[in-house]
């Protein structure tokens, strides 16, 4: 029994400095927290347009509306991450306005007889003529659109496609009621700026020509 008690205390010192350098691993290992960046879209969002127009009539000859370049501003608010709502402005040198007057003009001259002078006498000859004159003023035009937007997040890249679809009205002393549908994208530079370009027709109906509608402008995010 004593041989027996005596080697389990030797093999026992034996072993104890083999276990001295051993680490002891936990089951929980600690990990560094990741910070992932803001996201380029939010979904409620606040953003604010200043663009540049090109406003090509359909068609543009004799036709109440010109072809024109002009420029504007819009408010777009993104209830959730693919909806919102936007309203514009957009002012161009566009309409055309005639006016009609009549004058009485030189048409060459006529002999006739002269009692007085017992003699012919050359006399002149008058016509009217309707002289029409045409100016062209600032259409003022005021839009509001449903749009529909998908954004896209690839890495530092983020843009977003979108379409829209609404109506509104111009007004130049005369008032005039259309529709609108269009299509366009914006590239988000940073959370709070990006540069955006899209297209738009816009239906007056019967009451005047139609126009197309091309922007490019920079938008603020807030």
């Amino acid at each position: 029994m004593k041989k027996l008690t005596l080697s389990l205390l030797t093999a026992c010192t034996v072993a104890a400095p083999a276990f001295a350098g051993v680490t002891v691993v936990t089951s929980k290992e600690y990990k560094q927290p990741v910070v992932l960046p803001p996201p380029c879209f939010r979904d409620q969002e606040l953003q604010l347009d200043l663009f540049y127009s090109y406003n090509d009539a359909r068609p543009a000859t004799n036709a109440y509306f010109r072809d024109g370049s002009g420029g504007g501003a819009g408010l777009t608010y993104f209830f959730a991450r693919y909806f919102g709502f936007s309203v514009e402005g957009n002012w161009w040198n566009g309409t055309q306005n005639s006016s009609s007057r009549t004058e009485r003009v030189r048409d060459g001259h006529r002999w006739v007889w002269s009692e007085e002078r017992q003699e012919p006498v050359k006399k002149d000859k008058f016509k009217n003529r309707t002289r029409t004159t045409t100016d062209r003023s600032v259409a003022h035009q005021v839009t509001g659109n449903f749009v529909i937007r998908y954004p896209v997040e690839l890495c530092n890249f983020c843009f977003a496609p979108y379409i829209f679809g609404g109506g509104g009205g111009l007004f130049d002393g005369d008032r005039v009621g259309f529709a609108d549908v269009g299509a366009g994208v914006e590239w988000r530079a940073t959370e709070h700026f990006g540069l955006f370009a899209d297209w738009r027709w816009n239906f007056t109906g019967k009451a005047k020509n139609d126009i197309d509608t091309t922007r490019a402008g920079v938008r603020f995010v807030f």
